[in-house]
């Protein structure tokens, strides 16, 4: 946005975290991208799950998202002080016997910002659920994913909420008791996170041919199956395509048949201010 103020036009296609591609969206920066899609691989929208192309803005033309894994960043727990057959939904983390053997992220920033997003505007949770779970269970919180991490194998607490599924996971390979939380049978659903953010195109790309190559590249099967491969995604990332193979994906972040998901790319999620208004209220009250 720097650059474009200073009247340079540098880049053509874009690939954001949602919040900044919303940014980019409602600064009206972008173009259509369904226009340069030339592939018929790429135009087929068969080839794409529940048979549709996937945006995040409320028009379906500039935020396109080709990748979305199981929310398993929602919670990791202690294997030996938490039996997760014992939830079956969201409202089971307000028992009584769980309060103060809970440690969160900073609800301000990364997976707690985004935790609290998906609680907030959840159909059948809401503001009502974030406010009972900071009134009721006396949490503690952590701005260091691997610090709460480690306290959770210690056992000094059972249940992080809004973790990083990867720290987790290393923890896991080291012998730690820990695991992450499949919400995946829970009855409220489970979360569809938009692994990797959306991709974008800008209004004056300075390359706008080889930008078409780039997208059609990029969406097609080939270019899908290398997104799923990156090795900085460590087998987090599972294509919105499902004509490609998923072996790749870890089982855990694999979209499963029969499961009810919520879309947390939805456009209606995307305003943070509702949210962030009720965090510095209730966290107001608390420090009260």
């Amino acid at each position: 946005m720097a650059e474009r103020r200073a009247g340079k036009f540098l880049p053509d296609v874009v690939r954001l975290g949602l919040t900044s591609a919303h940014s980019f969206y409602r600064a009206k920066v972008l173009q259509p991208i369904a226009p340069t899609f030339i592939l018929p691989e790429v135009k087929d929208s068969s080839k794409w799950w529940q048979k549709k192309h996937h945006y995040s803005d409320p028009e379906g033309k500039y935020l396109f998202v080709p990748a979305a894994s199981v929310y398993v960043r929602f919670a990791s727990y202690n294997t030996s002080m938490i039996n997760p057959g014992e939830f079956t939904s969201y409202w089971d983390l307000l028992s009584p016997k769980l309060k103060s053997k809970i440690v969160a992220s900073d609800l301000k920033q990364g997976e707690g910002r985004n935790g609290a997003r998906f609680l907030y505007y959840h159909p059948e949770l809401g503001p009502n659920y974030l406010r009972r779970l900071f009134n009721e269970m006396n949490l503690t919180f952590s701005r260091d994913y691997r610090q709460a991490t480690d306290w959770l194998a210690q056992k000094r607490f059972a249940l992080f909420l809004f973790s990083q599924s990867d720290d987790t996971l290393n923890a896991k390979e080291q012998g730690l008791s820990v695991q992450i939380l499949d919400t995946g049978g829970w009855k409220e659903g489970v979360g569809l996170d938009a692994i990797g953010g959306a991709y974008a195109l800008m209004d004056k790309p300075p390359h706008p041919n080889a930008s078409k190559i780039l997208i059609n590249w990029l969406l097609s099967r080939d270019g899908q199956i290398a997104l799923q491969r990156d090795r900085e995604a460590a087998g987090r990332t599972d294509s919105l395509r499902i004509d490609i193979p998923k072996n790749d994906v870890l089982p855990l972040m694999r979209r499963r048949d029969g499961v009810k998901y919520l879309l947390m790319w939805n456009p209606e999620w995307m305003d943070m201010k509702p949210v962030q208004d009720l965090i510095s209220q209730v966290l107001g009250d608390l420090k009260k």
